[in-house]
């Protein structure tokens, strides 16, 4: 307060008045505000690739990806993604953040985030199964003997860390290096484990599934070709055969001479009335000519009778002409002869065919054949016999005229008076009459076929097109195949087989207006006879090759490691098209073509054809199948494996937000990130220019130092890792309050088996085979580990009580062999008795007595042991084949043995289906199994922990994780085919800071009398704010509002993966999810939806 006077100089007035009098302090708490703001918004949001989330998600990866396959190849930590490890990601993420708004962080927080970072990456690898020694990797509970375990092997604590990092000013997170060192604690290296879990893509890996998906699997090939041996030859040996008929046909019949005589007899003329009468013979002859011979003669004998009315010109004396009559008369034949011969010829065919000469080349083929047969003919001839007459007759005639009579007394009448005359006449008249008459004849035809070869023969059309020439085509070889001389018709028979399917000598020859001379036949296609050593001589140099393919074994390969987080169907396409490319270059080098063709560059018989297209087909189909068996999924593997996490119920919707853009497993731009940004020094205290964005309460720039200050320092409570007691923190009321709460969820533990059973169920039979073989190793394997258990506990002297985990184990196998003999006797019953040769030589009532009587000799034991690989079905099917071989069956031994390559096939797919049948119908007994031995192991371990320590406790707990980890788990890729194994984890973090304070430490700062200055500051803490003026009228302090923690809430995900194996990957021990302590409360107190 400042009290004045004021004085007026003119009226010496005065006035006494007072003021209230202030220094301008420039405040920061408004910007000091709105960066502390920033700060909690970056915590919890994915805006930017380098938020807080996005770091966390980037480094959990990272972890996860290494982990997995550390896990999976060399024994790595039970448990990939524990709750400490996340919270050490999160504090790293934060302190990065920090470093991004306020270019500061907390000296503390860096040294306790540095040295925790080192502590959690140790226990990864230090008793990583002993709940009591590394709580780290299971729910947070137990002592702080790690903690010294740590500081005592690596030298570090938290004044040595803070020591370092005081020295260079500087702040280091490499994810990577961090990675890499805790790898070295367990005497491996990046660089090992990235060798271990190197995928290749290997060809023998193919080569059973040619066989039994392709080349002797009956279900794929038409019933008449069961398989690729007999497609292949069948095709070869299809020879096109066009016949031309040659034959004499029908000349026209026509007349050649004719002659005709009269005998009339003057006495047979008659006269009535006005008609004359009379009869005339006559006797006709002549030739004429034949369809098949030059001439007949023929003759005919016709007595024709006539009848002329006859018609005079009369004209009476007088009157009119009333009426006459013939008295007499008289007939003269003027001429006769015989006009319009022709001949009709109708034909009867009457067989009687000879086969007069047939006519083969020097190598056999049926060129040509001549007949000769029958026709009955039937001549029609016809004529007409034309004559002249001359007819002389005598009539007499009446004749009527009329004359008037004049009465005298009356009047007048009308008299007739009738007189009679003759006279004569002479007519000349002319006939013709149509006369016929047939005679038979039977006469012979020549009939010829002439059989044209119409080459290429040996051509098929399957994966590729073939249409080499063959040189012996049409043409009886000897040749030396396979060892020994021998046969091959190289369809020389085709000309045989046309006549037999399509010549049909009697319809040729009597139809011969469809069939005349000169005409072509249909070409038709024939089925020539297939040399009966060929089927077996192919079949083994199909799998001769694939033998040298699978001994060879060209493989290219790619580790998981050496791009973690990229998409491996990526990785395993490139690889296999690698593998293609290498495959095509050595082609000649497995199918030898060269070895089947002349000088000339023409496959020489039709066998060398047919062997030849039948390797060169299976080697198209190993390339095929690499090429489609590794193949991206119809979506991308992304996809494949969310739609997997929604089948378990989780809402994958949630995760959008976790990061800058959609959710995936593959490729996210976190993971490089978190690599790159966490790696970046970051300096503890610096100067920082700030500039006021459009959004922002602030639009000026200017320069500040600011101090982060932040407690508890590490945002974590873990007893382990709580070595001072300052993060079990305590509110007013003195309950206990935590800093962070974490979860992390593994999606894929046990309980896969339904998840394979889906899977499976569309997929082929190589996806079967391989997948059976992985489901019987896994209990194998299981079974071995616990039997090597047991032994080392008998040697390390250790007393656990084991009875209850041999029961499981018993009981695993005993239903899983015991379903296995059920549903492989029926499999492989259906199987071999749907083949279509191989059905007729054993019924499947005989299959299914033999194969039970074949498992039935197994132990469990040894049908597990034998199904994970080739050996049950190899067993089987040696059984099966000795059993048809006693059979003896009608068929060539050659023919036999060829077949039986089908049988092998049948029986390993009628294995595989029957153990992916366990697996669909015993899945859920077998996942409970699995849970509860899981479990006895568990509680082994914590009994060991109890009982004993030091080394027989370190050996013993060692053993334990390797049995642990025998446990299956994960996500099977399938389809195209089990290539990879993968598991998801979900997380979850709640954060809150007990007090969070950033101090503007420049030099336009509150001064401060005697001690200098002090820097102005803005505190998040909880309390409750009063008015710094006012009171209430009782004095009281007036509530304005309260100052909230800041806290920060977010989720995530993680994934790994590795090859296919027995055990999977994922977590091993503690359940399915992990919770830090009061993760719960936590929650509830914040207000966040779990």
């Amino acid at each position: 307060l400042l009290n004045y006077t004021l004085v007026d100089l003119e009226s010496g007035e005065t006035l006494n008045m007072s003021m209230n009098l202030s220094t301008l302090i420039t405040s920061r708490e408004p910007l000091l505000e709105e960066l502390v703001r920033e700060y909690e918004t970056a915590l919890g949001t994915s805006s930017s690739l380098d938020s807080t989330s996005n770091l966390v998600l980037g480094a959990t990866n990272l972890r996860t990806f290494i982990y997995g396959p550390w896990q999976h190849y060399a024994h790595g930590p039970l448990n990939i993604l524990t709750n400490p490890a996340l919270a050490s990601s999160v504090n790293g993420a934060t302190l990065y953040t920090q470093k991004k708004v306020f270019d500061s962080v907390d000296p503390l927080a860096l040294t306790y985030t540095t040295y925790y970072n080192g502590k959690v990456l140790y226990e990864d690898i230090r008793a990583s199964s002993n709940s009591k020694t590394s709580p780290s990797l299971l729910n947070s509970t137990g002592s702080n003997a790690s903690g010294s375990f740590y500081e005592i092997d690596e030298g570090v604590n938290l004044t040595t860390t803070y020591a370092s990092l005081a020295a260079n000013r500087s702040f280091s997170m490499d994810v990577e290096d961090g990675i890499e060192e805790s790898l070295a604690e367990a005497n491996t290296s990046y660089d090992e484990l990235s060798e271990y879990s190197e995928i290749t893509v290997s060809a023998s890996d193919y080569t059973e599934g040619v066989l039994d998906g392709w080349v002797f699997n009956d279900h794929v090939w038409a019933e008449e070709t069961p398989d690729l041996i007999h497609d292949v030859a069948d095709s070869v040996y299809t020879a096109p055969v066009q016949g031309q008929i040659l034959r004499d046909g029908f000349n026209s019949p026509a007349p050649l001479a004719s002659a005709i005589s009269a005998d009339f007899d003057r006495d047979s003329v008659s006269y009535s009335w006005h008609t004359v009468s009379w009869d005339s013979d006559y006797l006709v002859s002549g030739t004429h000519s034949g369809s098949r011979v030059p001439s007949y003669a023929w003759s005919d004998s016709v007595t024709n009778s006539y009848s002329e009315a006859m018609s005079p010109s009369i004209d009476p004396p007088r009157g009119k002409l009333k009426s006459w009559y013939i008295t007499d008369a008289s007939v003269i034949l003027s001429s006769v002869e015989i006009t319009d011969v022709r001949i009709e010829p109708h034909y009867e065919y009457r067989a009687n065919d000879l086969l007069v000469a047939e006519y083969r080349t020097d190598d056999g083929y049926l060129s040509r054949e001549d007949h000769i047969f029958d026709w009955g003919i039937r001549y029609d001839i016809y004529y007409n016999i034309r004559t002249t007459w001359k007819i002389n007759y005598d009539y007499t005639y009446t004749y009527v005229w009329h004359t008037v009579v004049k009465h005298k007394d009356g009047p007048s009448t009308i008299e007739a008076h009738y007189a009679t005359s003759s006279g004569s006449d002479l007519e000349i008249v002319s006939k013709t009459d149509p006369e016929s008459l047939f005679h038979t004849e039977t006469e012979s035809e020549n009939f010829t076929i002439i059989y044209h070869q119409r080459p290429p023969t040996g051509g098929y059309t399957g994966i590729s097109t073939y249409t080499d020439p063959t040189e012996r085509e049409y043409r009886k070889t000897t040749l030396y195949a396979a060892g020994a001389e021998r046969f091959d018709p190289c369809c020389s028979d085709a000309a045989d087989k046309y006549r037999d399917a399509y010549v049909n000598i009697r319809t040729l020859e009597s139809t011969f207006w469809t069939y005349p001379d000169g005409m072509y036949l249909a070409q038709r296609a024939v089925n020539c006879d297939i040399p009966p050593w060929l089927h077996r001589v192919m079949a083994d140099e199909v799998l001769v090759m694939l033998d040298a393919v699978e001994n060879d074994n060209p493989t290219f390969g790619y580790s998981l490691l050496d791009s973690p987080g990229q998409d491996p169907t990526d990785l395993q396409v490139e690889t296999a098209e690698k593998l293609i490319f290498d495959l095509e270059a050595s082609r000649e080098a497995y199918v030898n073509k060269e070895q089947y063709l002349t000088s000339a560059g023409d496959m020489y018989a039709s066998s060398d054809s047919a062997r030849y297209i039948a390797r060169n087909e299976a080697y198209n189909r190993l390339l095929e199948d690499i090429e489609q068996k590794n193949k991206k999924l119809d979506s991308d593997l992304n996809s494949y494996i969310l739609d997997a996490l929604e089948e378990k119920g989780l809402s994958t919707g949630a995760f959008d937000s976790v990061t800058s853009g959609p959710m995936t497993l593959f490729d996210n731009p976190a993971m490089d990130m978190a690599a790159s940004a966490l790696g970046q020094e970051m300096g503890i205290i610096s100067t920082m220019k700030v500039t006021g964005q459009p959004e922002s309460k602030y639009n000026w720039t200017e320069n500040l130092t600011l101090i982060v200050d932040q407690k508890p320092n590490y945002l974590y409570h873990d007893p382990d890792f709580d070595l001072r007691g300052e993060y079990e923190l305590t509110d007013s009321r003195g309950r206990v309050t935590y800093p962070m709460g974490v979860r992390n969820t593994c999606i894929f533990t046990t309980n896969i088996s339904e998840e394979i059973a889906d899977a499976i169920s569309s997929s082929g039979e190589y996806v079967k085979t391989e997948t059976s073989k992985q489901i019987s190793q896994s209990i194998s394997t299981l079974n071995a580990e616990v039997f090597l258990l047991e032994q080392n506990l008998s040697e390390q002297g250790v007393s656990l009580d084991t009875a209850r985990l041999n029961t499981e184990v018993y009981n695993l196998k005993l239903i899983y062999a015991r379903e296995m003999r059920l549903q492989i006797t029926e499999e492989v019953a259906v199987e071999v008795s749907s083949n279509p040769v191989v059905s007729g030589w054993i019924g499947e009532d005989r299959v299914r007595e033999v194969t039970a009587g074949y498992l039935n000799s197994l132990s469990d034991k040894e049908i597990i042991e034998e199904s994970t690989a080739d050996e049950l079905a190899d067993g089987l099917a040696a059984v099966l084949i000795t059993e048809i071989r006693n059979s003896n069956p009608s068929v060539e031994p050659d023919e036999l043995e060829a077949t039986l390559n089908r049988v092998d096939t049948d029986v390993r797919i009628g294995v595989a289906n029957g153990i992916c049948a366990v697996t669909a119908s015993k899945g859920e007994a077998l996942d409970i199994l699995f849970g509860k031995i899981d479990g006895e192991l568990k509680k082994m371990a914590n009994e060991t922990v109890d009982m004993y320590s030091g080394e027989v406790a370190d050996k013993v707990t060692k053993r334990l994780d390797r049995t642990m980890s025998a446990v299956p788990c994960g996500l099977p890729v399938l389809p195209p085919h089990w290539v990879f194994t993968v598991n998801v984890w979900t997380y979850e973090v709640i954060g809150r800071y007990e007090e969070f304070t950033v101090i503007d430490n420049d030099n336009e700062v509150i001064p401060k009398p005697y001690f200098g200055h002090k820097g102005q500051k803005y505190v998040r803490k909880y309390e409750r704010i009063n008015h710094p003026c006012k009171k209430n009228i009782d004095g009281s302090s007036i509530w304005i509002g309260t100052n909230s923690r800041a806290s920060f809430h977010f989720c995530g995900y993680s994934a790994t993966i590795v090859g296919p194996g027995p055990k999977g990957v994922g977590d091993k021990t503690g359940g399915n999810f992990e919770e830090s302590v009061a993760y719960g409360d936590l929650s509830s107190e914040l207000g966040v939806e779990l």
